[in-house]
């Protein structure tokens, strides 16, 4: 399937809990990071050892960093 039908088709975000870089992610799922400040959701499929700031494969959705300090 490709990567235009994936983000038709797949609508609902899949919550995946923390980011684990040793781990590969589908397109829509989100992560958070390590303290959980943050939520991130995967642009396209991403392959294991991708950052999270690696703005290709993955956009920042909610950043609560702020009101965690």
């Amino acid at each position: 399937m490709s990567e235009r039908m994936k983000q038709i088709v797949n609508l609902i975000f899949e919550p995946k809990g923390k980011y684990d870089p040793a781990l590969t992610y589908n397109i829509k799922d989100t992560v958070t990071d390590e303290d959980g400040s943050r939520v991130y959701f995967a642009l396209k499929d991403v392959p294991a050892g991708t950052p999270l700031d690696d703005e290709e494969f993955w956009k920042l959705q909610i950043d609560m960093s702020s009101t965690m300090e």
